[in-house]
């Protein structure tokens, strides 16, 4: 495994923003409209996936190893737990096990399509190419 720095600092502020957005009181209008519950749930999943794929590359750039991904995974799994525990403190919110669900498909499918398809996507890698590209003849 790789440490790759500037991927932990993103990963250290995407927890930070979950962190805010967990914080913040009484999401009444939310719960009264049905449309707008069903958006806030939803929308757990891709923040997760984003936090899942920010693991990966802070522990696993270029190339992640299987223990990279199982880590990932693991820090995932764990920050949607006690973002639901920390929310079940903050006035007017709870926390609820359908939403560490959904934290946990979001980036768990993430971690697990990644890892099927083999991509090792670009960003945030520290690491050059062997050789520049050619044009074809």
């Amino acid at each position: 495994m790789q440490f790759n720095f500037r991927a932990a600092v993103l990963t250290v502020g995407w927890l930070g923003l979950i962190y805010y957005l967990s914080s913040l009181p009484d999401l009444s209008t939310v719960e009264d409209a049905p449309i707008l519950r069903i958006i806030s749930n939803v929308m757990h999943a891709p923040i997760f996936a984003v936090l899942a794929f920010c693991c990966l590359k802070t522990i696993g750039a270029p190339r992640p190893s299987a223990k990279a991904y199982a880590i990932a995974a693991a820090i995932t799994a764990s920050y949607a737990v006690l973002d639901e525990w920390h929310q079940s403190f903050v006035p007017g919110r709870f926390g609820s096990i359908v939403d560490v669900l959904t934290d946990l498909a979001g980036g768990w499918g993430l971690l697990l399509v990644m890892r099927l398809r083999g991509l090792n996507a670009p960003i945030l890698s520290n690491s050059e190419p062997d050789t520049a590209p050619t044009w074809p003849n």
